[in-house]
């Protein structure tokens, strides 16, 4: 179990260096402790083979007709 904690913080802090970021600030993020600006989200998705994509959403009030 602690080594597999090991290498969950190794891939953390690889991902993080690669996003430009501290492997604290991607934990506290992934945490909901912190939030990430826009630029850094960009950099962090394509640290991971990912794509950010905007999907609109409806307010409370357009919901309810």
């Amino acid at each position: 179990a602690e080594e597999v904690e090991e290498a969950g913080n190794h891939v953390r802090r690889l991902i993080a260096a690669e996003a430009g970021v501290t492997a604290r600030q991607l934990t506290d993020f992934l945490t909901g402790e912190r939030t990430l600006r826009s630029d850094v989200l960009d950099r962090l998705s394509a640290a991971v083979g990912g794509k950010l994509v905007a999907v609109p959403i409806q307010s409370e009030a357009c919901r309810r007709g």
